[in-house]
């Protein structure tokens, strides 16, 4: 049996909380091409005059779970649209304004789907409307706190 490759990224979902409780996610329609999430640490540069030798001596301190962004091709009168830029209206869900929400990563791979979650806030919705294109909204995400990823810190 050969081993594969890789997993496809296409049909990677990103999801959002309905106002249903308990939570019930749904795909966010028409989002393009991920970036993110972009995971990052704080360096610090703890060489000294005590080092043996004249290499730098290094540690992580804070890591930084980062942001995730997307072309999202906008429709304005789509219920799942409205409800994103209602959450960045309100900085948090409509029914939670102020408040960083749920997010859910759903990846295509084999033999069932991976899901990784996290919380966040928008920091960025913004449109345009090339003459020769659709109108494509451009969203970004801060994450907040830890991300989960299935079997790692899950």
């Amino acid at each position: 049996m050969a081993t594969r490759l890789a997993d496809p990224a296409i049909n990677t979902f990103l999801q959002l909380p309905s106002s249903a409780s308990p939570e019930v996610f749904t795909t966010v329609a028409n989002v393009g091409d991920q970036t993110g999430l972009t995971l990052a640490a704080t360096v610090v540069d703890v060489t000294s005059h005590s080092n043996v030798d004249a290499f730098r001596r290094k540690i992580v301190t804070l890591l930084d779970p980062g942001k995730i962004s997307f072309p999202l091709y906008f429709i304005l009168n789509d219920a799942g649209h409205q409800r994103l830029l209602s959450t960045f209206m309100n900085r948090g869900l409509p029914e939670a304004p102020n408040a960083p929400f749920d997010v859910q990563l759903s990846y295509p791979t084999i033999p069932t789907r991976t899901v990784v979650s996290f919380s966040a806030q928008m920091d960025g919705f913004s449109l345009k409307s090339p003459v020769a294109g659709v109108i494509e909204a451009m969203v970004s995400l801060i994450v907040i706190g830890v991300p989960r990823f299935p079997g790692v810190n899950e």
